[in-house]
């Protein structure tokens, strides 16, 4: 009898990642996609880009439907209680309607569909849950609760049935939703045991989309992190294009095509200064990946996905003005550069390599 897994994906790099545990299963298992047919763009929703290439990994795909969050209210109002009601009854029919399920693979415990999704899967069946690497936030030290998010997740656990799923705080990794976690560097992470060490993207997975950059020569792509939405950085759009275009004149100085692709919440054209030199928002950056390239971002997922698999990655934030995450970038032994002349030098080193 086959095994059935099912794998909730809520941006695109998940899915990726998702077709490599399918493919290094190597047996014959039943499984299932579950992500979601849209995109957040800001404050709202757009359509989710679709990737029949990667789809084609998995024998069944559900798409759910997230254009009702718009307006959910705060987590003790009546929309947010009928929110929550909705989303537990649209799980519990697509819970039933894929049948049993042995292993469920997700990838935060901090995001209000997911959560209620694999809540559901935990009351309705006795399948094995794995939360996955979501990327650099797997090895940030998580801030502790305070009385009043404690109170907030007993109550949310009590009257909305949500098995702990800390939907009301911020504490990524610490629900009791999942069973067990992967991760990149299990001693280094945030994850309760038992956690098992999680390897590189294979090239089986990779290859199943060709390479658009792969002919350019040397490349340096900039990985966006969406970085003037989040208020802690105080980085404004002026900052951020003054510090790509200086970037942008050192790689065409030592050689290099300058790319930019932005977060998948972002839009092309946020970026539209720079043209041509401007990646597809929801293509997976990890599909880019090759020997001529490097990766820089501020604290994308990107930069340890590139280490791992041998692309060279470097970390940009103090050019922005900021240390945010940059204690656990060298953590991870990710380059972090200090200014321009210093991000210079670590391109030379890479290219003396």
């Amino acid at each position: 009898m086959k095994t059935t897994n099912v794998y909730i994906c809520h941006r695109p790099y998940h899915i990726l990642r998702s077709c490599d545990f399918v493919v290094k299963q190597k047996n014959q298992n039943r499984n299932i996609l579950i992500s979601f047919n849209v995109k957040t763009v800001g404050k709202g929703f757009q359509n989710h880009f679709r990737f029949p290439q990667l789809e084609s990994f998995y024998d069944e795909v559900y798409y759910l439907n997230r254009d009702y969050e718009m307006n959910i209210g705060k987590w003790y109002s009546r929309s947010f209680y009928k929110y929550v009601r909705t989303r537990q009854k649209e799980s519990a029919l697509l819970i039933n309607k894929i049948g049993p399920i042995d292993n469920v693979y997700f990838f935060s415990d901090t995001e209000y569909p997911i959560e209620i999704l694999v809540g559901a899967v935990k009351r309705k069946t006795k399948a094995a849950v794995f939360l996955v690497d979501e990327g650099l936030v797997t090895y940030e030290v998580p801030q502790s609760h305070s009385v009043l998010e404690r109170i907030k997740t007993w109550l949310s656990n009590k009257y909305l049935r949500l098995i702990q799923s800390d939907i009301c705080t911020s504490g990524y990794g610490k629900s009791r939703l999942y069973d067990k976690a992967f991760a990149y560097l299990p001693d280094l992470s945030v994850f309760r045991n038992p956690i098992e060490k999680m390897e590189a993207i294979s090239e089986i997975v990779l290859s199943r989309t060709p390479n658009i950059l792969k002919d350019k020569g040397k490349i340096l792509i900039f990985a966006s992190n969406y970085a003037q939405h989040i208020p802690i950085l105080k980085v404004t759009d002026k900052i951020e294009m003054k510090v790509l275009q200086n970037i942008k004149l050192i790689a065409e100085d030592n050689g290099y095509h300058f790319y930019i692709k932005p977060h998948p919440q972002q839009e092309k054209e946020e970026y539209a200064i720079f043209k041509d030199s401007v990646l597809d928002a929801q293509f997976p950056i990890e599909f880019l990946f090759n020997p001529d390239a490097v990766i820089i971002s501020m604290f994308s997922s990107a930069l340890l996905n590139a280490k791992y698999c041998g692309v060279p990655s470097i970390c940009i934030t103090k050019l922005f003005g900021s240390d945010y995450f940059t204690d656990t970038m060298q953590k991870l032994d990710i380059p972090v550069v200090s200014d321009f002349e210093d991000f210079e030098r670590r391109i030379k080193v890479i290219d003396s390599k």
